[in-house]
């Protein structure tokens, strides 16, 4: 993976409060097009972003990017969006959403500027609001991840799930795991917990399922973090033959799918998603009708064809 700062045009670092603003400048003429993210830190959504910057530019038009510090930065999320929402020459906002409802406010602000905001990766609470939520098919995620590992236990087994309920798009995931087990009255579910981002966190988490119990078959992790950060604990415990699952399809699960050390992650397609947040934001902009909710398909990364991925990984170039 290739990540560089040199980009085409003139570059502009703002620092704000808790948000860091880009700016990228090609051409005088045509739109400026916001692109709000919740983190430059997560490996996983460098496709995402760099799809919605390559979009931008094909339609020969400059943006701006801002991102806050990370999922837990609320007021870093909120400030950065705004300082697009309050910018003159913004004609429209692409967002990589980390919650559902934080940025209420700022998008009553930006319909009141007539400024459209198309949302991606977790959907926004109120669809009316904006152009479009784009998603990955996150209930199809949980469901993959299930299917196999019912499929790899014979239908039978203890099994950990690391879940989160907070946001609609992992409990779609989490739904989309439970309406495969529903049907497995021999597969036992041991523990139910909160996945986390961070992965000394995750570790730490799993470290005291291990502790706790003796037998466990399988575990499965609603972000591909929680997945290396259990891997890391049973490392350090010394505990062998757990199946691991992710679910997000990131740069850095993919070694261990091809360690054989994690199963399966059931990949969400950033670049697809990054597309058509774009399209359907310049849809709307030129007047046409545009589905309040965009479905991507999820890819599972495996044994298999994890070589693809690793490769276009490592072949990627990102201008950010």
């Amino acid at each position: 993976m290739k990540k560089r700062n040199v980009m085409t045009g003139r570059i502009l670092a703002i620092t704000m409060a808790a948000a860091a603003l880009f700016s990228a400048t090609a051409l005088a003429e045509g739109k400026t097009i916001g692109i709000a993210t919740y983190t430059m830190d997560n490996s996983a959504i460098y496709p995402l972003i760099q799809s919605m910057i390559d979009s931008v530019e094909a339609e020969g038009d400059q943006y701006v990017l801002v991102s806050a510090k990370g999922a837990e930065d609320n007021e870093g999320i909120v400030q950065s969006v705004e300082e697009l929402v309050a910018r003159d020459d913004i004609d429209g906002i692409l967002v990589d959403n980390i919650n559902d409802t934080v940025l209420t406010d700022v998008v009553a602000k930006a319909k009141e500027r007539n400024i459209p905001m198309a949302f991606n990766d977790i959907p926004f609470a109120n669809p009316e609001d904006v152009v479009t939520n784009v998603l990955n098919d996150n209930f199809g995620a949980g469901v993959a991840c299930a299917e196999r590992m019912v499929q790899d236990l014979d239908g039978k087994g203890k099994v950990v799930i690391w879940d989160h309920r907070v946001n609609a798009v992992m409990r779609d995931r989490t739904d989309g795991v439970f309406s495969v087990l529903d049907q497995y009255p021999d597969i036992e579910v041991l523990y139910e917990g909160l996945c986390d981002l961070d992965v000394a966190k995750a570790s730490q988490n799993m470290e005291d399922i291990l502790m706790t119990y003796d037998e466990i078959d399988a575990a499965i992790c609603l972000v591909d973090n929680t997945a290396i950060g259990c891997l890391a604990a049973m490392k350090q415990q010394g505990r062998e033959g757990i199946k691991l699952y992710g679910v997000d399809g990131s740069a850095d699960i993919c070694p261990y799918i091809k360690s054989g050390e994690v199963v399966m992650s059931a990949g969400q397609d950033f670049v697809k998603m990054g597309e058509e947040t774009a399209k359907a934001l310049y849809a709307y902009m030129d007047g046409e009708e545009v589905e309040k909710e965009i479905n991507v398909d999820v890819c599972v990364i495996d044994s298999e064809n994890v070589d693809e991925w690793i490769d276009k990984f490592e072949n990627a170039e990102y201008t950010f």
